[in-house]
Parts: C-alpha cells; sequence; structure tokens
C-alpha cells in the first residue's frame, strides 16, 4: 500500500478512532513506512532501512547493501569499488590506495590493498599500473611517483627508475634516456644531466656521435679543424696525420706520397723518385723511374746522378756500380765506364 492510499485510510481512522471497537479495525502500516503503538499515521523509513510493510520499525539494510532513499522496500547492492557497513544510507568508496572488484563488501578492510607498481585513486575497481616514467616501491599508493632527473624508467608497473644511459640525460618524470645531440658528449664528473643543455660540445680534433659519453680523438689520418663536429674529416690527398686527435694534417714529405686519409707519408719505390711536375702525389704510381745514368735510393725527391767513379747504366736503380780495375769515369751521371791509358 503506498503513502498516498493510507492517507485516506489514516484520516478516515482519525474521524473514527473513537468509534473503533476492536485492533482488526486499525489500517496496516504500508510498506517503505513504521508504524508504532498508537500511530494516527504512517512514518517513512529513513535512508539505509526498509520495510515491506506491516512494520513497528524499519529494519536496518544489511551489511554489503545500502539504501539512499527514504520509503523503500528494499536495499541495493553495494557496486564496486565501494562497502557498505549495517544500515548504510550510500556506498562509501574504497579509501586511496585500495580497491575492489567485488560487490557486496562490508567495510573498509575488505578492500584489497593497491600492489606495488601500482596506484589506486579513491573508489578504484582495479589496480592501475604505474605509467612509463613513474614508480610505485610500496603498496597501498593513491598515485604513483615521477622518475627523479638523473633517471628514467622505460616499462609500465615498475617499482623503481634506472639510472640514466651515460652520454643521455633524463629529465624529472622520462619514460626513455635521450642522448646528448651530435656534436656534443657528457660532461666529465659524476653528473646528473637533466636537460640537452648540459651536453658539453666536442673540442678541436674529436668528434662525438649522438649519445657520446665522452670526446673520441679522431684517428691518425683525419681531423677536425671545427668544434662540435660528428666525425673527423680524411685528410686531403697529398697530406698525411700520423697522430690522433689533431685539428689539421701535415703535408706529405718531399719524395712521399700521400693518398686521401693517409695515417703517414709512403716513400716512393727504390728506383723512382717525386715527379716534380705533380703539386700532390697520391699513389706510387705516379714516382717517375730513375733514368739511367742515376740512382734513387727509397722516398727519393730527385734522381741523382752517379758520382765520378761510378755508372749506371739501366733504369730504375737504387744505387751506381763502381767502374772494374783498368777503367775509370771522371764525369758523373754517367752510363759505362772509360778504359785506362798506357
Amino acid at each position: 500500500m503506498t503513502s498516498g492510499n493510507a492517507e485516506p485510510a489514516l484520516a478516515r481512522r482519525a474521524r473514527d478512532s473513537a468509534n473503533l471497537g476492536a485492533d482488526s479495525e486499525c489500517t496496516s502500516c504500508p510498506q517503505g513506512y513504521y508504524c508504532t503503538t498508537g500511530s494516527t499515521s504512517p512514518t517513512q523509513c529513513a535512508e539505509g532501512t526498509i520495510s515491506t510493510g506491516g512494520a513497528a520499525a524499519c529494519s536496518a539494510c544489511t551489511a554489503g547493501t545500502y539504501q539512499d532513499e527514504k520509503g523503500k522496500t528494499s536495499c541495493k547492492t553495494c557496486p564496486q569499488g565501494k562497502y557498505c557497513g549495517t544500515g548504510a544510507a550510500a556506498a562509501l568508496p574504497c579509501l586511496a590506495g585500495t580497491y575492489s572488484n567485488s560487490p557486496s563488501l562490508q567495510s573498509a578492510s575488505a578492500c584489497t590493498d593497491c600492489p606495488t607498481g601500482s596506484a589506486c585513486s579513491t573508489g578504484s575497481t582495479a589496480h592501475a599500473p604505474c605509467a612509463p616514467g613513474t614508480i610505485a616501491p610500496s603498496t597501498k599508493s593513491a598515485s604513483c611517483t615521477d622518475c627523479a632527473g638523473g633517471s628514467f624508467q622505460d616499462a609500465s608497473g615498475q617499482t623503481e627508475c634506472k639510472s640514466c644511459t651515460s652520454g643521455y640525460y633524463c629529465s624529472q618524470g622520462a619514460a626513455a634516456a635521450l642522448p646528448c645531440p651530435g656534436g656534443t658528449h657528457k660532461p666529465s664528473g659524476n653528473v646528473v644531466m637533466t636537460s640537452a643543455s648540459q651536453c658539453t660540445t666536442c673540442d678541436k680534433g674529436t668528434f662525438c656521435p649522438v649519445g657520446s659519453g665522452a670526446p673520441t680523438n679522431c684517428a691518425p689520418g683525419t681531423y677536425n679543424a671545427q668544434t662540435g663536429q660528428e666525425s673527423c674529416t680524411s685528410c686531403e690527398a697529398g697530406k698525411y696525420q700520423d697522430e690522433a686527435g689533431k685539428s689539421d694534417c701535415k703535408t706529405c714529405i718531399d719524395g712521399y706520397y700521400c693518398a686521401q686519409g693517409a695515417a703517414a707519408a709512403l716513400p716512393c719505390p727504390g728506383g723512382t723518385h717525386k715527379d716534380v711536375n705533380l703539386a700532390v702525389m697520391s699513389s706510387a704510381s705516379q714516382c717517375i723511374t730513375c733514368g739511367t745514368g742515376t740512382f734513387c735510393p727509397v722516398g727519393s725527391a730527385a734522381a741523382t746522378p752517379c758520382a765520378p767513379g761510378t755508372v749506371n747504366d739501366q733504369t730504375a736503380q737504387q744505387k751506381c756500380s763502381n767502374c772494374p780495375r783498368g777503367k775509370f769515369q771522371d764525369v758523373a751521371g754517367q752510363t759505362e765506364c772509360k778504359t785506362c791509358t798506357v
């Protein structure tokens, strides 16, 4: 029976109360209401209580259920992420740091503690793994914590951050270690890097690929005349560099040849000499064959005439031959000896 139907009956009862002759003439208390002894009208059940009719008092909702409206006949099931004690007029959320994916919880202690590597806000129905760049080292975390500057975390659901890679920088909450740009490197010493602005420019004579932990000296045969370079430049043909970490190349030695990227000046082979018509010699094939009457030791800048008393009747020789007994040569650069006169 509803309150709308109850009120006329109660009004009649009030008018005729003086004429009631037995209990059977009293009106039954409607559903959602209660009627104490001597009631002249029913009273709605309060929130958290119910009545199915004919009740002297409303019944409290059992633990695990609730009722947030007045005058109701049944209680509602406590939803996930919340708990409901006896007589609950509202479903209360699981506390921050806990969660529940089950209905009908009866108390806050029935909510599950949030596991490490996850966070649970108030009223959570599931634990949320910490996003990359954040961690939760302990249970019952309401929120995840950013990785500190100089560290990072590239996976989700973690309990600790990783140290930033050498040659890389990591800002607060970094989900990845980012490399120093090409031409720069990590500063020397135990420096915590949190931005690219902390990376140090590479010096002359060195190079720094992306993500360098330290500058690298240019190898022999290469150089760097500028700062902030990702790679070194090969020495041009006709020059060489036999040392590491240099900012320029050396001019090739006379009588030697230097190919592009030469780490050493290489001599013209024995029996040959530098081509005086070439400003730059880059290979042994450019060396000139020594003519007759001359000799060319290894690395000759020019052919040397045979000295008096010596001769050379062949080309490409490294030394001249002495005149034999009974012969002589009084002129330099000759191919044969003269016979002695009596």
